[in-house]
């Protein structure tokens, strides 16, 4: 359960009460963020807004900053790319005016996210490689992964696929090395979506069996605006081979550890043998 940006921390060994605002700001954005990954975004908005209203209330400029932004996260997550955009320019002002640089790039990436999903490529790209220049600056991996994440997909939207495979890779080793076995899943679904475009549906089929073992231990669905992207390449797959064959690598890329699915190369191995 990672976003871009490493939070603040309350005092050493400080106990999580409801009655105490320093306490409580921080429960309820890990609150929002936990059911964001978990798809209830609702209940994600209600937890950082009533975070936002507290921070404001006790004067915490910072923590109403962080709050609105990962209100802006659950957004563009959820879809609702408008009130995204809003949250996360508010946010980076707040930020900018604060001297926050890593958070700054924080808002920069999710403000990158909005672009790519409103079909913005370019306004995406600048967003995004402002941020990894900066997380790169700080050494602040999670924010890489991020940043090469989005840039990614925004690769993808652009049809350049070797650059999208080379970011989408990196991506996954920074996630995988910090723990983030959300972000994990999501990237082994646009991996199979470049394996696909390259004309190997065998593997795009077992990078898909992987992911959804990983959503399934963590029990966290595809993102409401990953989705589309997600059940076209499904479809597509599905589409480029027999049943028996999608079935066949789905099954062995459930049970392959990733690191030897990821050094496969063409269908040869995945793919089923010759009828005699």
């Amino acid at each position: 359960m990672r976003l871009p940006g490493r939070g603040r921390a309350g005092a050493p060994g400080a106990p999580l009460t409801a009655d105490d605002p320093a306490a409580r700001g921080p429960l309820l954005t890990l609150l929002g963020s936990v059911e964001r990954e978990r798809a209830r975004y609702e209940q994600s908005r209600s937890h950082l807004e009533e975070a936002r209203q507290l921070y404001r209330k006790i004067g915490d400029s910072w923590g109403e900053g962080r709050s609105t932004q990962l209100a802006g996260a659950t957004a563009w997550l959820s879809g609702d790319l408008e009130t995204a955009a809003e949250l996360l320019a508010a946010s980076l002002a707040a930020f900018r005016d604060l001297a926050d640089a890593e958070s700054a790039a924080s808002a920069q990436t999710h403000l990158g996210a909005v672009a790519h999903y409103r079909g913005d490529q370019a306004s995406a790209r600048r967003f995004l490689v402002d941020a990894l220049d900066r997380f790169t600056e700080l050494e602040f991996p999670e924010g890489v992964a991020w940043a090469q994440d989005l840039l990614g997909r925004v690769d993808l939207a652009d049809d350049r696929l070797p650059s999208a495979l080379e970011r989408l890779r990196a991506s996954l080793t920074l996630h995988r090395r910090v723990g983030d076995r959300w972000r994990t899943a999501s990237v082994l679904e646009a991996l199979a979506e470049c394996r696909r475009r390259s004309g190997d549906p065998a593997h795009a089929a077992a990078l898909l069996g992987a992911a959804d073992v990983v959503r399934r231990e963590i029990a966290a669905p595809t993102p409401a605006c990953e989705q589309p992207a997600r059940l076209a390449t499904d479809a597509a797959v599905r589409a480029s081979l027999p049943p028996t064959g999608f079935e066949r690598a789905y099954r062995f890329g459930a049970r392959t550890p990733i690191d030897v699915l990821l050094d496969l190369t063409g269908a040869a191995t995945l793919a089923p043998a010759p009828a005699s």
